[in-house]
């Protein structure tokens, strides 16, 4: 007797979800350690909670547990983790300070973009100490990340019980969307967030169709209790509910029915986090702590808040699809990918426009006048109040408050988001085209997403490669050991010939002899006897992510270091480059020997035939 086979559906739904988790990981494992937003407060609201057993409070420094956000995601994570011994102050970050990150505005490249030092050998697998409560505590945003999606699947599947289709296509734009992907590897709870809108609309969705009962509000109420001790974002998720016990109310035509919901909702609620509000009154002097995180984030001044509005707004629509907040770590794509991702939204508002217009049998815009209105079209108009209020509270966050203008903050909107584009994407299309445009469509934010892991996160902030032996066969030999530290063992120039106000790429290829007890810094330099130094970096190896006193004995590694020249450089025929390590603290070279070695007082490495012209 054959097995009965799964439906393809639930297959799909196996394929995305299992897609997002290993995409999750590989973002939870590959971000650098607190580059990214706001994670080095949330982190310390978890070691806060370890270290002293009660609630941290919010202040004015910035860089402090970020005590204003309800504490349900921090209560997991300090469970989760709180057997790991951490070494150090539980009330900083345990890394150093890069001496020479340079973070360059709207710079594409590589070029130390760490405001840490990266990849210590506490911070690498197998994870000890801080770097393994981190990655610890990632999981439970991954955690949340993927209930989110079934969550979409769920609400997609009640609101078109006969669109499977529908229902994966919607779960995969969630689960696949870049900036929901980046947000899963970070201590971080946006993440929870999005969970709590996800699976408070489901909840909403489904029973709109079933119909309420008391047990069924006072579990809605539960969810949404969970939802506000995760993040206070989920306050938006008043507005569909209550249109909910409204519509509930009307059809039943019994006002009893609107007071009976209403109060199995608030009582979960005020029972759970009333506390939480009271608190925030008596430390902050309102419930939601806003006048807390003003002064911790800056509150933007009146005179500013309409200042340089279009790009702010373009700001926030780049966050909805994945860019990176402002700072070190900016995963933004090229403009000419917000600007498809754009095109595909205004084609999918199209489209649920035309639905409305041409009352399409699968969304009918019926008559509010109807005796019991269509309850597809009672569920379209819940999803539409969500977007709506978490948008409005999206937008005045953005007017209140510094660097306010990020996409993530529709988070808890975003399932409803998906239902939408898919209905107005599908609206263009024939039924048998369906399929093959949810493909298309998830293969590409799907690609995005893996290009935002492999080609930005990675290369930016892991470890340098080793070189391949054909690539050191291709470059050009050297011969010189700097101190008992390393060998330089090759190099390669991406031009004999660089401009005044240009760049000059060089890499290097290393050999590691020993790891150093301090952090040694390579200096690198274009030089002509007749003119000196024409330009030089000075930086850690890696860019900032493999100092020296994290390398590994006997392995070889490729660094890359752009030399930049100013525009009143001078023109010289012929200029070498010199390289070698020094204690940024004494000053102290290491000693160079071997056949490429300059002057023994030098104390550096030499080589190459550059012309400035």
């Amino acid at each position: 007797m054959r097995p009965a086979r799964l439906p393809a559906s639930r297959v799909l739904l196996g394929g995305i979800l299992a897609l997002h988790v290993l995409l999750g990981l590989g973002f939870g494992l590959n971000t650098p350690l607190f580059e990214s937003p706001d994670e080095p407060g949330h982190y310390l609201f978890v070691r806060y909670l370890q270290a002293y057993g009660r609630l941290p409070v919010q202040t004015t420094v910035f860089t402090a547990p970020r005590a204003h956000h309800p504490p349900g995601y921090y209560l997991l994570a300090a469970l989760l983790t709180g057997w790991v011994s951490v070494p150090g102050s539980p009330d900083s970050i345990q890394m150093r300070v890069n001496p020479k990150f340079g973070f360059r505005a709207g710079d594409p490249g590589n070029d130390n973009k760490s405001f840490y030092v990266q990849n210590e050998p506490d911070a690498r697998w197998p994870f000890q100490g801080q770097a393994l409560v981190v990655h610890l505590t990632r999981l439970v945003s991954l955690f949340f990340s993927t209930l989110a999606v079934l969550a979409t699947y769920g609400a997609a599947r009640a609101l078109r019980p006969d669109g499977k289709g529908f229902a994966w296509f919607a779960a995969g734009l969630v689960a696949f969307n870049p900036m929901v992907l980046f947000m899963t590897g970070l201590v971080n709870n946006d993440t929870a967030a999005l969970a709590a809108g996800a699976a408070l609309i489901y909840l909403l969705t489904r029973w709109l169709r079933l119909g309420f009962t008391t047990a069924r509000w006072a579990l809605i109420g539960l969810a949404m209790s969970v939802g506000l001790m995760l993040k206070a974002s989920a306050l938006v998720l008043i507005a569909p509910i209550g249109l909910a016990l409204l519509v509930d109310a009307w059809q039943g035509r019994s006002w009893r029915r609107l007071f009976a919901g209403g109060l199995a909702v608030a009582v979960p609620v005020g029972a759970l986090t009333g506390w939480w509000f009271v608190r925030n009154v008596q430390l902050y002097g309102d419930p939601l702590a806003n006048s807390a995180v003003k002064a911790a984030g800056g509150a933007l001044p009146a005179a500013e808040r309409f200042a340089n509005l279009p790009a702010k707004l373009t700001w926030f629509f780049d966050g909805i699809l994945g860019c990176g907040p402002i700072g070190p770590l900016s995963l933004c794509f090229s403009p000419w990918i917000y600007g498809g991702a754009a095109i595909v939204a205004l084609v999918g508002l199209a489209g649920v426009l035309r639905l409305l217009l041409r009352r399409r049998p699968d969304w009918p815009p019926a008559s509010w006048r109807e005796e019991r209105p269509r309850v597809s079209t009672i569920i379209w108009l819940t999803h539409a109040v969500l977007i709506l209020g978490t948008l409005a509270a999206a937008v005045s966050f953005g007017f209140s408050l510094n660097n306010g203008w990020q996409g993530r903050y529709l988070f808890p909107a975003y399932a409803s988001l998906a239902l939408f584009l898919v209905a107005g994407l599908w609206a263009w299309f024939p039924t048998r085209w369906r399929p093959a445009v949810a493909s298309a469509t998830l293969l590409a934010s799907l690609a995005l997403s893996g290009y935002a892991l492999f080609g930005m996160i990675m290369p930016r902030y892991g470890i340098p490669p080793s070189p391949s032996a054909a690539a050191l066969r291709q470059a050009a030999p050297l011969d010189a050991q700097i101190g008992n530290v390393a060998r330089v063992l090759a190099y390669h120039v991406d031009a004999a010939t660089v401009h005044p106000g240009g760049v000059l790429a060089v890499t290097v290829y290393w050999q590691v002899l020993a790891r150093t007890a301090a952090p040694y810094t390579i200096f690198i330099h274009l030089y002509s006897a007749d003119t000196g130094s024409i330009t030089q970096r000075d930086t850690y190896p890696g860019l900032g992510n493999y100092a020296t006193d994290g390398w590994d004995p006997n392995r070889m590694f490729v660094d890359t270091y752009n030399l930049y020249l100013a525009d009143d450089a001078p023109v010289v025929g012929h200029a070498m480059i010199l390289l070698g390590l020094y204690d940024a603290g004494s000053g102290e070279r290491l000693p160079v020997t071997g056949k490429d070695a300059g002057p023994a007082e030098d104390a550096w490495v030499q080589f190459g035939d550059v012309a400035v012209q």
